[in-house]
């Protein structure tokens, strides 16, 4: 080779079976089924504690936008004896109409 194209050459070449870090996937051993530890920055956040501090704050939120429990309880027993209500009265007009168009004769 001459040494000009040796000059124009990188001086560190990467080889074509090793992947850049930035898509390397984490080696598992055989029958491992979780992933190993995370290092760098993902190392401080525990994805654990993560969850477990959304799951509050959505408790917390919706908590704090319901009724209190009692009158829940009473305002869906309320709306059900009225539904029951309106049931039997319209139980009581077929009723009615069954018996009308069982007396009126058809010509």
């Amino acid at each position: 080779m001459s040494p000009l194209s040796q000059m124009s050459r990188p001086l560190v070449r990467s080889s074509s079976n090793m992947r850049s870090f930035s898509i390397a996937v984490p080696a598992r051993r055989e029958g491992q089924t979780i992933s190993p530890k995370p290092r760098g920055y993902l190392a401080d956040k525990e994805p654990i504690t993560r969850r477990e501090a959304t799951s509050e704050r959505y408790f917390v939120k919706t908590q704090s936008m319901q009724p209190e429990q009692p009158e829940t309880y009473q305002m869906v027993r309320q709306k059900m004896l009225e539904h029951r209500r309106h049931l039997d009265e319209l139980d009581q007009y077929l009723q009615i109409l069954s018996r009308q168009q069982k007396t009126a004769t058809y010509y």
